[in-house]
């Protein structure tokens, strides 16, 4: 099973309105400054009657295969599972202005630095081709500098994942990839002794175990029982193996991880740990690595995206303290320019920043209305730009 549909309510027809309307990319080859200039005006134009329409009449569920289908609420934590208000306009609106500013941060090799991989990820994510004109500054495309970076950068369990979860959501072999088989070389980091794909690091664990499944790798049962075996009574875990914190980020992509690995929604471990971020929300909405500090945006999307694996309500309580919700406290750390600052008061590694935005953004959400489908064909049928 390919989990990569769960992963985004942008379906192929959506994804291909991003490609050719919504996005503004000013790094484009053969775009003159007027065709850019007319999808700027086609994107907000569009946007703009996203705004407007609202969820509208019932009609045919757009998210089919793509829904987060929530539980009743659970009666120890009072996680409820009230229908939310359509996000979808805003959240798409974020999610243009980001990857406009991703397109400025791709170097003339086609890289993202040592972030290439993620990139990579969410570039697919969002519908776009990584190794398409639009993410070719020049000769390299975004794919092409991920293949450039192998072998040298895999060194360890977690940043191989990170390139297998990479291709596959591009839709490339993830067995015949710059000459390596990933989805192989990930395996290798396996221990079987301990279950574990890194002695010592759980969050590049679970990365291996994620990247993994989202490739439709086979997974080994105890991979899946190491994680569960280092939660804490609090509910949450620390990125070390052992590890005596309580930590959010590495909470929130366990959270996302569970389901891939076939761990009931229902399970106790998923009902701790999301009673853990409960209780180590900010009262702007939003999360930091720990219950103490300032909201910043990596540990607010972690979160965000992880209960929103496990079909918890983020928009709902006890995840609203008043007007402020995870989304709302996350759309509030994109700046003026579209990427995202670590934290209102320290703009930060505003790259990956900006990936974990997307990460979160490009989730399905309960209450999410899509356009109808006649918003989407008079472009879908255009020819590749």
């Amino acid at each position: 099973m390919n989990f990569f549909h769960d992963l985004s309510p942008l379906s192929t027809d959506k994804g291909i309105l991003l490609r050719r309307l919504l996005l503004d990319h000013g790094q484009s080859v053969n775009v003159t400054p007027r065709r850019q200039l007319l999808r700027a005006g086609f994107s907000w134009l569009l946007l703009a009657i996203l705004a407007l329409s609202g969820p509208g009449q019932a009609r045919a569920n757009p998210l089919d295969g793509y829904a987060v289908h929530l539980r009743d609420p659970d009666p120890e934590t009072g996680i409820r599972s009230t229908p939310a208000n359509n996000t979808w306009p805003a959240r798409t609106a974020a999610v243009v202005r980001a990857i406009n500013w991703l397109h400025t941060q791709q170097q003339p090799d086609g890289s993202f630095g040592v972030r290439t991989a993620d990139a990579v990820f969410l570039i697919a994510r969002a519908g776009e081709d990584p190794d398409g004109p639009a993410w070719r500054p020049a000769s390299f495309s975004a794919l092409d500098a991920l293949r450039s970076q192998i072998p040298a950068y895999l060194t360890d369990a977690g940043r191989t994942a990170k390139f297998l979860r990479a291709v596959a959501a591009a839709g490339r072999d993830v067995h015949h990839f710059a000459g390596i088989d990933l989805a192989a070389h990930l395996s290798s980091y396996y221990q079987p002794a301990t279950g574990l794909y890194h002695p010592g690091h759980l969050y590049y664990h679970t990365l291996a175990v994620q990247g993994l499944r989202l490739a439709s790798q086979p997974l080994p049962a105890p991979a899946v029982t190491a994680i569960i075996a280092q939660q804490h009574a609090t509910g949450g875990w620390e990125w070390r193996i052992g590890g005596p914190l309580d930590e959010v980020d590495t909470t929130g992509l366990i959270l996302e991880t569970l389901p891939l690995a076939a761990v009931p929604v229902s399970s106790t471990t998923v009902i701790s740990a999301v009673s853990f971020l409960a209780s180590t929300q900010h009262p702007d909405g939003g999360w930091s690595l720990g219950a103490a500090g300032t909201t910043n945006s990596n540990s607010t999307a972690l979160a965000l995206a992880g209960l929103l694996a496990v079909e918890h309500h983020p928009l709902a309580a006890p995840f609203v303290h008043g007007s402020n919700t995870p989304l709302s406290a996350l759309l509030a750390l994109q700046a003026a320019d579209g990427g995202f600052n670590f934290m209102a008061t320290a703009a930060g590694e505003r790259l990956m920043a900006t990936l974990d935005a997307l990460d979160a953004l490009l989730r399905p959400y309960p209450g999410d209305v899509l356009p109808p489908p006649r918003l989407f064909l008079p472009f879908v049928a255009r020819p590749p730009i």
